[in-house]
């Protein structure tokens, strides 16, 4: 009996501990993966856009080097630069002195036709069509000269406007008036020989009246005739001579060197770099100066170019003072380009070192502070425009047939299919609209995956379609 209750004893203590102690291939069976889950997302309806952001810089429109010519150097010496008025960072208005070269200025006026030559008196075209408008913007009119001609006017305007700036304007003649005096001489001249001519013909005709009648007046009448040609000739010379006169008068006056000039599109500009000291030799470059409208350059690569198109809106945001402004993509390059990335540029290039310039406009001016200034800059290069169904894009299911479609998790772990079509994309979401109307509704829960990489049996939904050959839209 007692061995009996001992062995009653220690079959239940085995039991017991059987029930806590597990092999290893046990727990490890026990260890397996949970019955899977699904994951969803409630439908959205709002606006969606697709955005490309990436890093700008806000430059000028223009921007010139001023590098004055020899001829600034006055006297056939080399040019020096002998004045700085304007340093880095200032300002500058129109008719303004930038910098002088060897006593002579170099000035800006408004205007977006280069210097490209000396404007002389007599000078016709758009470049002097272009000095008139900037000289009668100063309050130098040329009204009485015709347009694009460098008359009298312009003349007296042009040397006026040096006046106003402290300096004689340069001669566009180096013979110190010497063709008009001697063209003046030559009409006093003229005017003489004609009088004199005049004189003759009155005398002939005299001469003719005393002569008798029934004598012969063959002499007297020769000598009219000769008389009347004498001074027709005088008469011409005098006419060859008041044009040569004119022509010499017209010719005089002062001129505008290009070298003393810079047109630049708009006003106020700005002072870059000053790259030139009182009493050093002129280089290629003593200044560079800034006008019109600040923009931002920007590049994009390959796939992001494809997105962008002109009148995109966009927004520009400057880590300088904080403030975000509105644009509107200007223009977008048809090719790759690595211009604009210097040594100093902290811009990550695109691919290949390349990439697209895109150019932006603001909507309001950009403080002149920011010029140079990297910013960043966000393009709305797509947009729904009014409010839309929207799911995540890991939602959509692609079929063999090229159809779409969103699965929506049903009461009491069910699931239904719609059927939809994508209207744009972008941020990781997909504007979509369901073909059968009202089959999908703001706040539905659509089947985004699952918790498990293992199948659970009895799985549906995306199981069901990946064994169809369906893969989920990216």
């Amino acid at each position: 009996m007692g061995v009996v209750a001992t062995a009653t004893l220690f079959s239940a203590a085995g039991v017991g501990a059987g029930m806590w102690i597990k092999s290893p291939a046990q727990r490890a069976a026990e260890a397996g993966p949970p019955r899977q889950s699904v994951l969803t997302r409630p439908v959205e309806k709002r606006v969606l856009t697709s955005d490309v952001v990436t890093r700008g810089k806000v430059v000028a429109g223009q921007t010139v080097t001023v590098a004055p010519q020899a001829s600034a150097g006055g006297e056939g010496g080399a040019p020096v630069v002998s004045r700085v008025p304007k340093k880095a960072g200032d300002s500058i208005r129109p008719g303004e002195v930038l910098i002088e070269i060897s006593g002579r200025p170099v000035f800006a006026l408004e205007g977006r036709v280069p210097a490209y030559r000396d404007l002389k008196p007599g000078a016709q075209g758009q470049d002097v069509r272009q000095l008139q408008d900037a000289l009668g913007r100063l309050g130098f009119s040329t009204g009485s000269d015709e347009r694009g001609v460098f008359g009298s006017a312009t003349k007296k305007a042009l040397r006026d406007f040096y006046a106003s700036i402290g300096y004689e304007p340069p001669s566009a003649t180096d013979d110190d008036g010497a063709a008009v005096k001697a063209a003046a001489a030559a009409v006093r001249a003229a005017a003489r020989a004609v009088e004199d001519a005049q004189t003759a013909l009155s005398d002939a005709y005299y001469a003719l009246g005393k002569v008798p009648e029934g004598t012969d007046r063959t002499e007297a009448t020769n000598a009219v005739k000769n008389a009347r040609r004498t001074l027709d000739r005088a008469i011409e010379d005098r006419r060859t001579a008041q044009g040569e006169l004119a022509e010499a008068q017209a010719a005089e006056g002062p001129e505008l060197p290009a070298s003393e000039v810079v047109f630049l599109s708009g006003f106020p500009a700005r002072v870059d770099t000053v790259g030139g000291r009182v009493g050093s030799p002129v280089g290629e470059s003593v200044m560079t100066v800034s006008a019109g409208e600040l923009v931002v350059h920007t590049y994009v690569n390959a796939l992001q170019v494809k997105l962008l198109k002109e009148g995109q809106p966009a927004e520009i945001y400057a880590e300088l003072d904080r403030k975000k402004t509105t644009a509107r993509l200007l223009s977008v390059a048809t090719a790759p380009t690595a211009a604009g990335r210097g040594e100093d540029d902290e811009r990550q290039p695109a691919a290949g070192g390349e990439g697209y310039l895109v150019v932006l406009r603001p909507g309001s001016a950009l403080a002149a502070g920011l010029s140079g200034q990297d910013v960043r800059v966000t393009i709305q290069a797509a947009s729904t425009g009014t409010e839309q169904l929207i799911v995540p894009v890991t939602a959509v299911t692609a079929g063999r047939r090229g159809t779409l479609h969103v699965t929506v998790a049903t009461p009491n772990n069910g699931q239904r299919r719609v059927e939809v079509r994508e209207l744009t994309s972008g941020g990781g979401y997909v504007a979509v609209d369901p073909l059968e109307p009202g089959a999908l509704s703001p706040g539905d829960q659509v089947v985004t995956g699952v918790t498990a990489q293992e199948s659970a049996p009895g799985g549906g939904g995306e199981q069901d379609g990946a064994r169809d050959g369906e893969a989920t839209s990216s």
